[in-house]
């Protein structure tokens, strides 16, 4: 089976990291995975407007991103200076 890997931050702040595997489908970017109920209770879909998202080559990428099968996106948050 193909999974897509959302690895996010903890919102409260205590340094821990979150792991989300789903179910990848073809032709869907990460935007439309962020729709999925499992994520919208975590309210991932505002934390990512704050962040920069890395996949698994360690290339910077955007919401519209359409993720390869067994892929993951690494959500992290960048500071206001």
């Amino acid at each position: 089976m193909n999974l897509f890997t959302l690895i996010f931050p903890d919102r409260q702040g205590s340094g821990r990291i979150g792991r989300c595997r789903l179910p990848w489908v073809s032709g869907q970017p990460v935007r439309r995975y962020l729709h999925a109920p499992v994520l919208r209770e975590l309210g991932l879909i505002g934390l990512s407007q704050r962040c920069k998202l890395y996949n698994s080559q360690k290339t910077l990428v955007k919401l519209y991103y359409v993720p390869p099968p067994n892929d993951f996106v690494v959500l992290i948050p960048v500071r206001a200076s």
